[in-house]
């Protein structure tokens, strides 16, 4: 599996657009993981092609971008700053 890290400033549109703007509004974001076979990660979506460009979502939600794809590498970028980690404990069950 080709992965990589991406420690590049690339913009991605905000989650959240405000109304009344004529422009996709975007935030630089830096830092990402990248692999080319978009299911290593999982339950992550992509949006159709906005701009010539398209993006990773939470396949769960549907919120972000949480990413984006390079088309011109195919390969899948995925930033930490726009995913919510769940942390689980291994705790044994007390009956």
């Amino acid at each position: 599996m080709t992965t990589e890290f991406l420690n590049e400033e690339r913009d991605l549109p905000l989650p959240r657009q405000k109304k009344g703007i004529d422009h996709t509004q975007t935030e630089p974001v830096r830092g990402y993981f990248g692999v080319k076979d978009i299911f290593a990660f999982e339950n992550v979506g992509f949006t159709r092609s906005s701009e010539g460009k398209r993006y990773l979502v939470c396949g769960e939600c549907e919120q972000g971008p949480v990413g984006f794809v390079d088309t011109l590498t195919e390969m899948n970028y995925v930033t930490p700053e726009r995913l919510a980690v769940q942390q689980t404990t291994n705790s044994p069950v007390e009956n």
